[in-house]
């Protein structure tokens, strides 16, 4: 499945009001159309690709991510295995398998660095475990560099051959030799000399490296936390513990270890943005506020560290800091893809949203549109403001252009269809409803939005 062909329909909570009613959230799905399978073999990643696509489209997400994990196995080329593991995560996420949908998202991102990632296309919750994932890899990426241990001219022990040829394995992409050869070079080296030492604590940073990549979080998390009982100093070896204890769930155990890392480089923007994510993972938010807090005035100038403050300041209520945090989030984000700014703006908007402040969302909608001009999520915010203000008119042209940029989101139709009953156009409403429910059966707000016109109809 290429980039453009990801899943059609991914589902993505939003506010809706209801042409007679509250507003309520509602869900985008699927079309429902099925898909002809051309016939082949479960060897073959075009086949499995095709079969993972159907059983989506008929509803079956636990069948479909075994088929496209299959597929991330298959496939040779690495964007197409990265495809196949975004494809994975989305389901396991709207399954509610969020441990395993951030380990496909990590996945995807080793295979190809530079996956394209369209928001759009995804709920605000998802974008986050992507922005999650993004940021767990690149602080990888320091760890990977473990020296060969030292001889200081000595002959090599039969351990240090043993690793150096585990090293060599690893090189050359042959992970099941190296993990056993790094195995036995850390069994080996159980002298009692610096060398020894450090031999044992480069093979075991070696091996947790390769039990993290493949998603062995308890055999990892052993590894790294032996390397660091050899030399507490090592900050990268107490990042690395950190991250496979995230994984693990261990949440405690994941905060205390980056606590160390901080401890030994507090100026690391690095170990600064593992700490503050897992002390808001714990969602213990007042001691997450206070310390993101501290952390934001040794790195004023880091955009994801303030769009973590909000979280924390909006997980313990205090709404009127966690706006504040989210705009300096948005002016501080100036990079081409505004990643982190346009989250900070999307939760802000819906903040101001459901606080009816809706002239603040339209100022906050049109800054974010400046960045991009086709993100429909913000033509839609957009237009829910401008409806609950009375500007019927302008709300129906920006549902419009949300439909034109993203045409795949019930929710979408369904807002404007209730923008053509306000400007008194049943006709087009009706039209508009009917098309929401073809792009999801079950909406509720369309249903009841399609009878209330059709009655409105019949009675004219």
């Amino acid at each position: 499945m290429s980039t453009g062909q990801q899943l059609r329909h991914p589902v993505a909570l939003c506010l809706l009001v209801l042409l007679l009613g509250a507003a309520a959230p509602a869900w985008a799905a699927s079309s429902g159309r099925s898909l002809e399978i051309a016939s082949g073999t479960m060897e073959d990643p075009v086949y499995v690709r095709e079969l993972a696509e159907g059983h989506y489209l008929d509803g079956d997400l636990e069948a479909a991510v075994d088929l496209y994990l299959r597929v991330a196995k298959l496939a040779v080329e690495p964007h197409e295995r990265s495809e196949a593991l975004l494809n994975a995560s989305w389901l396991q996420f709207l399954l509610g398998e969020e441990s395993p949908a951030l380990a496909a998202m990590h996945a995807a991102l080793r295979f190809d660095p530079e996956m394209e990632f369209d928001a759009r296309l995804f709920s605000p919750e998802f974008e986050r475990l992507y922005l999650k994932a993004r940021v767990l890899r690149a602080r990888e990426g320091s760890a990977r560099t473990a020296s060969l241990p030292r001889t200081g001219g000595s002959a090599p022990t039969g351990a240090e051959v043993i690793y150096k040829q585990g090293v060599a394995k690893l090189e050359q992409g042959d992970e099941e030799a190296a993990l056993e050869l790094l195995q036995r070079a850390a069994s080996l080296a159980y002298g009692q000399g610096a060398e020894q030492l450090e031999l044992r604590r480069n093979a075991l940073l070696r091996l947790g490296l390769l039990y993290y990549d493949r998603a062995q979080w308890g055999d990892a998390a052993t590894a790294f936390e032996e390397a660091v009982g050899l030399n507490r100093s090592d900050a990268a070896a107490w990042k690395n513990l950190g991250l496979a204890r995230s994984h693990q769930g261990e949440l405690a155990a994941a905060v205390a270890a980056f606590q160390e890392a901080y401890a030994r480089e507090p100026g690391s923007l690095d170990n600064a943005r593992n700490l503050a994510q897992a002390v808001i993972d714990t969602k213990r938010w007042d001691d997450a506020a206070s310390w993101i807090d501290d952390a934001v005035r040794h790195h004023e100038r880091d955009a994801y560290l303030r769009l973590l403050l909000a979280q924390a300041h909006a997980g313990r209520g205090a709404h009127q800091r966690a706006a504040e945090a989210w705009r300096a989030a948005m002016d501080l984000d100036q990079s081409l893809d505004w990643a982190h700014g346009r989250q900070a703006a999307l939760q802000l908007a819906l903040a101001r949203l459901e606080a009816k402040s809706f002239a603040e969302v339209a100022t906050i909608c049109h800054d974010a549109l400046e960045h991009d001009p086709a993100d429909a999520a913000f033509w839609n915010l957009l237009g829910l403001s401008q409806q609950a203000s009375g500007d019927v008119a302008e709300a129906r042209d920006s549902f419009l252009k949300a439909c034109d940029h993203d045409d795949s989101r019930a929710e979408y139709r369904n807002n404007l269809g209730r923008a053509y009953a306000a400007v008194g156009n049943l006709p087009q409403a009706e039209q508009e409803f009917v098309h929401a429910l073809t792009l999801e059966p079950d909406l509720p707000a369309a249903q009841a939005n399609l009878a209330q016109v059709r009655k409105l109809l019949r009675e004219k």
